[in-house]
């Protein structure tokens, strides 16, 4: 089928004017001086006034060669209308916190801006933390410049076609937002050269007048440096108004760019080239939906080169192209011109990886026209399908026109819905130590990982790898709950699907532990203890214990047996996901209870384990609440109490726990406990306690003989010590040494990210949002928390785009990170 595309104009309207000369209103004494608004109040004779608790200028003001005007604190500053502010020395806006803003001082509909700025060879503009709106733009003529989180917005233009026009300036542009401004966000003379570096930035509705002009709108590079447009959003609303335009016209010019990591959509078109002597690398863009105007005569392209040379080329790689009336377009620049302009989109050596879908045009699918006689090398793209068939459909070249070149496109690059990769990064997941890669089975759809013993499945941030152009994974920085299985279908832009399941479990909890055997029955000398069946100790002799051994808490959920002359099984399982990662457990009691009665009242003692955690750590000043249970085999009653406080549990009956007593820790410190017997008043055990370790409910538990108290209690380790058994109790983790905010992640988000931060006590935290107008816009946290690391998600779903400040408080500590809401 042949296929043609009518010639279409893009017209990049470039300007530059000559420098605008008129007497200023106020100069500056040029005595190398450092000025502040409130200066400028008292030498300016009325130029620059107070105006409530801002500032007014009122006519024109001019900063002198020598001096320099330093705004470094909030400020909002109104212009009168059809005033500029000339500097020719330097200039710095730049607030430690909140902003400094610049507006015209009438900014109702029939009203008209302020001029605007005009840098005359400064020693520097540096704009930090500053809107400028309602002005004429801003002349950068041979000045170094910098705006970094700024917002320019509402800018008319007077004398210059821009928001920012620059002129032998390379101006440094990061994070900051350009919306609704007449013209251009940012541009030059179509041979005024400068290479400006534009990055982590948003240019939104820009060029209002729906003028025939690209968003961003640059002239010719400089000989040796690199031009950058990088990571930004340029999303177009006027129908008039296309995305990124590079143009070199100037036949002395030189431009070398580098276009990554950018989304450009709803423009007119997408990126566009034109003239001789460029170079860009074009890698890792989303340019899709580039077709506002709806006129595949005059636009929509996703990209488009044009040139009467081969001297336009670009290095196009990893792109996602869809949406646009056409994906690429390649045109000559002349009716009369024999050569044209030459793109690499992939050899054998360096696939492309560009995935090409959904554009079209008057019921045609478009993925590339060369409209050129140049060949071209675009191997390794995904074109749609994953056919060579396809692929030829959807290209237009030699085999449609004798009078093209021929694209050279196979391989094609096929996309399937699997995943390349799953996994959880240490970096994204604070309880990990390590990476954890998942193993993805093909055959059964089924992404499984064990992770390390004692994670929390219920939080998880997942980082994942698919196919560029597949669609249905999880989005980046998105805490999930793997507790359960987790469904998600995968699929391609042709339509293929694949549904995957996830199967996440935690490795076993390994604790060391140590048995003894520790019975009063003279008959039972040694045990065999099994765990769930398994032999772990073959014989225990009485009163001695096995070296520590490894065991893990699944190996623990069933009953543990001791076998002796005839079995005897713990009645009711204990998990060891109760204890600490070191521990002992003796075992008391008797195989055969009718066979031996110790008890004077004939009561039968069963069979008890007592555990004995470690390696707690401590807690000062913590309320803690004890519980007494006596387990002493020939008394039937005890008497609790503890020196030097006295506090008196009165007498705990055998086998029964004593009522939950409120004591400080510290009350406890290196003192002692005494249990004494309730018929003779014999001491049965003394033992040194340092309570101040052991936070939270606990137990004593007493065991032995009033007239033998050595075979009462086993005692493992050099030096005396308490058993004692937690209700709850969690394997400790290290506590954090520093109060620290991270940077949320994702970011850019839209429309919630993840903010995470540590504290290393217990305190009142607060945490909030900010707009760069100083408002609170969301309270996260207000409220004590434990020491430690904790995650909060933020949603700015009713919330514009923008620039947004987090800011953590606790005591005197307070730290701040910058946010961007992109939608």
């Amino acid at each position: 089928m042949y296929k043609a595309l009518p010639c279409f104009i893009l017209l990049l309207a470039f300007s530059f004017n000559l420098p605008f000369s008129a007497k200023a209103q106020y100069t500056s004494p040029n005595d190398n001086l450092t000025l502040t608004l409130s200066d400028l109040v008292e030498l300016s004779g009325g130029v620059v006034t107070e105006d409530g608790d801002g500032f007014l200028i009122n006519a024109e003001l001019t900063i002198a060669e020598t001096d320099r005007l330093e705004i470094l604190t909030p400020a909002r500053v109104r212009v009168t209308e059809g005033v500029r502010i000339v500097v020719q020395g330097g200039f710095r806006a730049e607030p430690a916190f909140d902003t400094v803003t610049f507006t015209a001082s009438d900014t109702s509909s029939t009203a008209t801006n302020f001029r605007g700025f005009r840098f005359e060879d400064a020693t520097e503009a540096v704009f930090r933390n500053t809107i400028v709106k309602y002005g004429g733009g801003i002349q950068l003529l041979g000045t170094p410049a910098e705006f970094e989180d700024c917002v320019m917005r509402n800018n008319g233009f007077s004398g210059v076609s821009n928001a920012i026009t620059y002129s032998g300036s390379s101006p440094v542009i990061n994070r900051c937002d350009f919306i609704d401004n007449v013209r251009s966000a940012i541009g030059s003379g179509a041979t005024v050269s400068g290479a400006p570096q534009i990055t982590n930035s948003r240019f939104l509705r820009n060029v209002t007048d729906n003028s025939n002009r690209p968003q961003i709108n640059l002239g010719p590079g400089v000989a040796g440096d690199t031009l950058r447009i990088e990571n930004n959003i340029i999303e177009g609303f006027n129908d008039n108004s296309g995305g990124i335009g590079l143009s070199n016209l100037f036949p002395a010019g030189v431009t070398v760019a580098s276009i990554r990591n950018n989304v450009i959509i709803n423009n007119r078109f997408g990126i566009t080239q034109i003239g001789n002597n460029i170079s860009t690398v074009i890698e890792d863009n989303i340019i899709t939906d580039n077709n506002i105007q709806n006129n595949p005569m005059l636009g929509g392209s996703g990209l488009n080169f044009l040139a009467t040379e081969p001297t336009n080329t670009s290095r196009v790689r990893r792109n996602i192209i869809s949406g646009n009336l056409w994906g690429v377009t390649l045109q000559v620049g002349s009716t009369e011109a024999t050569q044209a302009p030459q793109p690499d989109f992939g050899t054998a050596e360096d696939p492309g990886g560009n995935i090409f879908f959904d554009n079209g045009n008057s019921g045609e699918t478009h993925a590339l026209f060369n409209n050129t006689m140049m060949d071209l090398t675009a191997i390794g793209n995904y074109w749609g399908d994953n056919s060579a068939a396809f692929a030829e459909s959807v290209i237009a070249h030699q085999p449609d026109n004798p009078d093209f070149g021929l694209v050279t496109f196979e391989p094609v690059l096929e996309l399937n819905p699997v995943f390349e990769s799953l996994g959880f990064l240490a970096a994204d997941n604070l309880e990990l130590s390590e990476d954890v890669v998942a193993e993805i089975d093909p055959e059964t759809a089924v992404v499984s990982a064990v992770l390390p013993a004692g994670t929390n499945l219920s939080n998880l941030i997942p980082s994942v790898s698919v196919q560029l152009g597949v669609s249905g994974a999880p989005e980046a920085g998105q805490a999930l709950d793997f507790t359960v299985p987790v469904s998600f279908t995968l699929s391609t832009p042709h339509g293929e699907e694949q549904t995957w399941t996830t199967d996440f479990t935690t490795a076993p909890v390994f604790y060391n532990l140590q048995f003894a055997h520790f019975s009063p029955d003279p008959a039972l000398e040694t045990v065999s203890l099994f765990v769930d069946g398994e032999l772990v100790e073959e014989t225990l002799s009485y009163e001695s214990a096995t070296a520590f051994t490894p065991f893990s808490f699944s190996g623990f959920e069933l009953p543990v047996e001791l076998r002796i002359g005839q079995e005897v099984v713990f009645e009711e399982t204990f998990e060891l996901g109760e204890m600490d990662n070191m521990a002992t457990i003796a075992f008391v009691g008797v195989g055969d209870p009718d066979a031996f009665s110790p008890n004077p009242d004939g009561i039968d003692t069963g069979f008890r384990s007592v555990i004995f955690p470690r390696n707690m750590i401590p807690v000062a000043d913590y309320l803690a609440e004890y519980r007494i249970l006596n387990s002493i085999i020939n008394a039937p009653a005890i008497n609790f109490s503890t020196q030097p406080n006295d506090y008196n549990l009165g007498t705990a009956a055998f086998a029964e726990d004593g009522d939950f007593v409120f004591v400080l820790p510290l009350d406890f410190s290196a003192e002692t406990v005494e249990l004494a017997g309730a018929e003779s008043g014999e001491l049965i055990a003394l033992f040194d306690l340092i309570m101040n370790e052991i936070p939270g409910n606990f137990f004593f538990i007493a065991n032995g003989f009033a007239e033998n108290p050595q075979l009462g209690l086993l005692n493992a380790e050099t030096g005396a010590f308490t058993p004692l058994m937690r209700a709850t109790s969690l394997p400790q983790t290290e506590m954090p040494l520093t109060f620290a905010l991270q940077q949320n992640y994702p970011n850019p988000f839209n429309p919630a990210t993840n903010i995470r931060f540590s504290i290393p006590e217990t305190g009142d935290v607060s945490l909030s949002v900010y707009n760069l107008q100083g408002q609170r816009v969301a309270t996260l946290v207000n409220s004590t928390l434990q020491a430690g690391a904790h995650q909060v998600r933020f949603d700015g779903s009713a919330l514009s785009s923008g620039l947004y400040l987090a800011r953590l408080s606790s005591g005197p500590e307070t730290r701040v990170i910058k946010m961007m809401l992109v939608k």
